[in-house]
């Protein structure tokens, strides 16, 4: 008895095998298949947040730039009561170029500014300081990374001010 019992439990011990079973190729198949696909879904879907910031960090560039335009426009010219009121007309701008050859693919963006308002500061009884407030709006629309999802439109808003330099004494005192 005890000679079955030692041959049945030591078989095939301290001998090398060559090869393997098919069970164990269709279980390594599988695990390596399932690692490729959720990398290449999560390289995908990085790759689509990459873009939509990277648009965001543009249309932002757009932004400043259209305040910084007005802000010195107030400094060195101050504009006439009609472009400080009237909403500037929609202008378009570049937000992202697909492809240099071809134009039609394009990621365009339409910046609007806003009417620009002045305030009074009181900073003494005597001395009052002026500031601008000059809102600008951009809107494009951000292509989907998804099928079956519609593209979205998006709207920034920024507000920036300019201080006027140095206060206005209008009381008369130096």
């Amino acid at each position: 008895m005890y000679r079955i019992f030692n041959r049945r439990w030591s078989f095939g011990l301290g001998k090398s095998r060559r090869g393997m079973t098919l069970v164990e190729l269709i279980v390594g198949i599988i695990v390596v298949g399932t690692a490729a696909v959720g990398t290449s879904i999560a390289i995908f879907n990085s790759y689509g947040q990459l873009q939509r910031q990277r648009h965001r960090m543009m249309a932002n560039q757009h932004l400043r730039a259209e305040i910084e335009y007005w802000q010195g426009r107030i400094h060195i010219a101050m504009p006439t009561r009609d472009e400080m009121r009237n909403t500037m007309d929609p202008r378009p701008v570049l937000i992202d170029e697909r492809d240099p050859t071809d134009e039609s693919d394009n990621l365009m963006g339409e910046i609007v500014r806003k009417p620009i308002s002045h305030h009074d500061m009181v900073n003494t009884p005597t001395t009052e300081q002026r500031y601008w407030e000059i809102p600008v709006e951009i809107t494009y629309t951000e292509p989907s990374w998804s099928i079956g999802v519609p593209d979205a439109e998006i709207k920034y808003s920024l507000v920036g001010y300019w201080l006027q330099a140095e206060p206005t004494n209008y009381a008369g005192d130096d």
